[in-house]
């Protein structure tokens, strides 16, 4: 099993999961990408640059509740 990342062209994550490695290639639609990360990652915290995740900066915690 593998963890995977699909993200578009603009870098934004737009899913994450685990499968097959034999089925990463189905996981992504047109205009999608599939990377498999080394490091937990998710869409709050992550984007992709060049093929590879970057960590969001200056990005605000949720301190309190509304």
């Amino acid at each position: 099993m593998s963890n995977y990342v699909v993200y578009n062209s603009l870098g934004t994550i737009k899913k994450v999961g685990v499968c097959a490695e034999s089925d990463l290639h189905l996981k992504a639609r047109a205009g999608e990408f599939v990377l498999v990360p080394d490091i937990t990652c998710s869409d709050a915290t992550h984007y992709v640059l060049n093929g590879e995740l970057q960590e969001l900066q200056d990005f605000p915690e949720i301190t309190q509740e509304v």
